[in-house]
């Protein structure tokens, strides 16, 4: 028998979280042992905080194993057996919801061009110069995947769904040996997530060996031959995918996921509000000199729940945060808040709970390059009070707001976790911190831009009862999203984007 890619043997991987002024030591994945063949391509699949992440940044040499359990890592990639990342990191390319937070975070005017080219190197930027036949190759490539149209775009002016896709594109351009893929059909509509599949496939087919991971069982690549579940750490189920799918049909593969506690913290009552909570008039969005929404005009009025659908590039995310503040219309457009064109903004925010990929990048949860901001989840709860990033020794928290911050947290099932640093939590876990950190406030509007990316299913569907519950209790929402399963039936009206233009807007069909 051939020498496998790679080989876990024994890997542990701990974290320490303090609850009630106490350090406990939490692992992340325990003694794993595992190998993976040439020729087999795995689903990597487990409720949020499982360790598939964790597992994965160990395949890719990104995360050591603790060396106190003595495991292992080896790689035999081309034939060389190797106990290095070093030597191998480059022959394995990954997409990660993390790694694109390190890009949104960091704001460079990188062309879409410049960062498919660092795929020939496993860089961030693209510090070496291609040669003429690789920007060849990766311009071929680009077309293949229906790209091309990014290449010239700088990165700040891409959608959450067009940076996506470039990314897959990157982990392509250098035919890597083993490609990684963690959740990257979240945040994609219909149409790229089938493309984004198919070009999985393709590269399988080329020879490259895939993993994905991925809490949706039904956006699985063609080509995937295994399936690995797990469970707070542990691997509990492996095997070829067919019967692991068939067994997971009857036993719901997240029954450890958190169920609602009870009922959701008091939800003070709702505002009448006599003006619209959003009103746009021929509002224009210019983001690096090019136009991303042309001539708007909208309202959200009082009792209204809104969703937001569109493709890729539509819009959508800018729209909300045009509505946040954090972009401003062009001259000729007018925008008011609860019927005020000039509010002040910070206090604006204040009335707006806020959750989105761009948002929770600001927050540094990034293992791929380090973490920005070392805070707990408690901290990060708790900034919601001040529509701030983290918190800062000028704010001062009143006991009222901690105990409304632990009941959320009580109720989302995180209490266990308020003290664990955001570094070391799964980016589902961190989601449903930055749930209660929009909901602690107690918003007269929430704005969700793809919440439940990131959740598995149960988590999902308790997200989706909470928001149902608080629509039910007067707290209106404005959430985009590429799902249709997710418009829960309080959502009454429906804003669809194409291009930047409103396509259609008006009351739910039903």
């Amino acid at each position: 028998m051939s020498f496998p890619l790679v080989a876990l043997g024994h890997c542990t991987v701990s974290f320490t979280r303090h609850v009630t002024g106490t350090a406990t030591v939490t692992k992340a994945v325990d003694r794993l042992d595992w190998t993976l063949h040439r020729g087999q391509h795995w689903a990597i699949i487990g409720p949020n905080g499982a360790g598939k992440s964790t597992l994965l940044r160990l395949i890719r040499g990104e995360q050591r194993p603790d060396q106190t359990d003595g495991g292992s890592v080896t790689w035999c990639l081309d034939g060389v057996t190797e106990t290095t990342p070093l030597a191998v990191r480059k022959r394995i390319a990954i997409v990660s919801s993390e790694m694109q937070e390190h890009y949104v975070r960091q704001q460079w005017k990188l062309t879409g061009e410049e960062l498919l080219l660092t795929g020939y190197f496993d860089s961030p930027l693209l510090y070496e110069s291609p040669s003429e036949p690789q920007r060849e190759e990766a311009m071929q490539l680009a077309c293949t995947l229906g790209v091309q149209h990014l290449l010239d775009m700088q990165l700040p002016a891409m959608s959450q769904g067009q940076l996506r896709k470039l990314l897959v594109a990157r982990a392509l351009v250098n035919s890597p040996a083993i490609i990684v893929l963690d959740e990257v059909c979240e945040g994609l509509d219909q149409t790229a997530r089938a493309e984004v599949l198919e070009t999985i496939d393709k590269a399988a087919a080329l020879g490259a060996t895939i993993l994905f991971a991925s809490h949706r069982l039904d956006e699985l690549p063609a080509c995937i031959s295994h399936g690995l579940l797990l469970r707070r750490g542990s691997i509990v189920m492996q095997g070829q995918v067919a019967e692991l799918l068939a067994t997971l049909g009857e036993t719901p593969h997240c029954k450890d996921s958190v169920a609602p506690e009870g009922t959701p913290p008091h939800i003070r009552p709702a505002v009448r509000h006599t003006a619209p909570l959003f009103e746009l008039d021929k509002a224009t969005v210019y983001i690096n000199r090019a136009p991303v929404l042309h001539d708007i005009s909208w309202r959200l009025l009082d009792g209204e729940n809104w969703a937001v659908c569109g493709a890729n590039g539509a819009g959508k995310s800018t729209l909300l945060r045009l509505l946040m503040g954090d972009e401003r219309q062009a001259w000729g457009g007018t925008v008011k808040w609860f019927g005020d064109p000039e509010p002040d903004l910070n206090a604006v925010r204040r009335r707006i709970g806020y959750v989105s990929d761009r948002l929770q990048a600001t927050y540094g949860h990034d293992h791929y390059h380090g973490t920005l901001l070392d805070i707990s989840g408690e901290e990060l709860v708790l900034s919601g009070f001040f529509a701030s990033i983290g918190l800062w020794d000028w704010q001062t928290i009143t006991e009222q707001e901690r105990e409304g911050a632990a009941a959320w947290m009580r109720y989302m099932g995180l209490a266990d976790y308020a003290g664990q640093r955001i570094r070391d939590m799964s980016y589902g876990r961190l989601r449903r911190f930055m749930l209660c950190r929009a909901l602690a406030p107690g918003p007269d509007i929430l704005l969700l831009d793809e919440p439940c990316s990131g959740l598995d299913p149960e988590s999902r569907a308790h997200f989706l009862y909470l928001l149902s519950t608080l629509a039910q209790n007067g707290i209106q929402l404005l959430y985009v999203t590429h799902y249709a399963s997710e418009l829960i039936p309080e959502i009454t009206h429906v804003l669809k984007l194409e291009d930047g233009h409103i396509a259609s807007c008006g009351p739910r069909r039903s």
